[in-house]
């Protein structure tokens, strides 16, 4: 189809967005017939770029920046049509109130104006796909709400496994390590019967926002369950997990205190963290990523279990000998 450029990866809706952009074109193509379409998306007209063109016609059209022609487009409900020498349609891709973008097309093959019928199908063309980009990103928040935490936001174990799995093959490509910390909250059921669950709930919001801004890879911050977290480090070794974990725990400590919007003053909370890696918690027989993955979930949490034998507030590092699953 002399594809020009696609980012829609980059887009909400990954690959299933490309489909369709990719769609789109062929058939912008095939009922308008012409040479050349763009389809410019954004949250508004001065974000707006060109993330699906096919065609090698005016270097201009192609442009990833918008044009007059796209910009007087965008609030119009009726396509826009430019004068020659480079004939050209530009629509808004639009569902409601929404406006998703621009679909611009020129250089008809016969070479004549744009009929009140091309007109008619561009318009049609670029309402299913706003309906269609609506239906995808609606679906993808589903599937993201599916894997996250209702209370700390975070992302919960339906993502983690597959997470994991994914940082785990990776470093066994590339030969390198990768840790996980299995992270406890002290005594929350202290929490709970001296202030009340709401207290409780409130201390695992605030660790779970602690966690989040201190790490270098926020999406890789779980809430495992209850009062338990996980935090998924790739390329990093045993010595660096374990510092990292020690300044993540008194992070915790020294940020957690503070009055409360339901009343009274949260106390300071603190936490128990075990520490894992490929090279140091789990043997070096081959393995599938899912099975490295449960034992070194495994390995973290019973050095997590040492860390609490150990008083609380403390880490642990995990060795060879935790690399079993029972």
């Amino acid at each position: 189809m002399g594809l020009y450029t696609l980012d829609a990866r980059d887009l909400e809706g990954g690959n299933d967005t490309r489909a369709l952009l990719e769609r789109t074109l062929r058939l912008c193509r095939e009922t308008l017939h012409v040479r050349d379409v763009v389809v410019f998306l954004g949250p508004n007209i001065d974000s707006a770029k060109c993330v699906a063109a096919v065609g090698l016609g005016n270097s201009d059209l192609h442009s990833t920046h918008v044009n007059g022609l796209v910009t007087k487009a965008w609030n119009q409900q009726r396509p826009i049509v430019a004068a020659r020498p480079t004939m050209s349609i530009a629509v808004r891709i639009a569902c409601g109130r929404k406006t998703w973008g621009v679909i611009q097309c020129a250089n008809p093959e016969n070479g004549s104006r744009f009929s009140t019928r091309e007109k008619r199908v561009m318009s049609l063309l670029a309402q299913e796909l706003a309906s269609s980009l609506g239906s995808l990103l609606a679906l993808k928040s589903e599937r993201l709400l599916a894997k996250q935490d209702p209370l700390t936001g975070l992302r919960n174990i339906r993502g983690l496994n597959a997470d994991l799995d994914r940082v785990i093959a990776r470093a066994q490509k590339a030969k390198t390590d990768a840790a996980v910390m299995f992270l406890d909250v002290d005594r929350l059921k202290h929490v709970n019967s001296r202030l009340g669950h709401a207290a409780g709930s409130e201390a695992l919001r605030r660790v779970g926002k602690i966690l989040r801004e201190d790490v270098a890879e926020p999406n890789l911050v779980y809430r495992f369950g209850g009062d338990e977290f996980v935090i998924i480090c790739p390329k990093m070794g045993l010595t660096e997990a374990a510092e990292r974990a020690d300044s993540l725990r008194q992070a915790v400590a020294r940020r957690s205190p503070g009055p409360m919007k339901s009343g009274g003053e949260l106390p300071r909370i603190t936490m128990s963290i075990g520490v894992a890696t490929l090279r140091t918690a789990v043997r070096s027989r081959r393995r599938k990523a899912s099975d490295s993955r449960a034992r070194l979930l495994a390995a973290a949490d019973r050095a997590l279990f040492r860390a609490k034998a150990a008083g609380r507030n403390t880490t642990r590092s995990a060795t060879k000998r935790d690399d079993r699953l029972r």
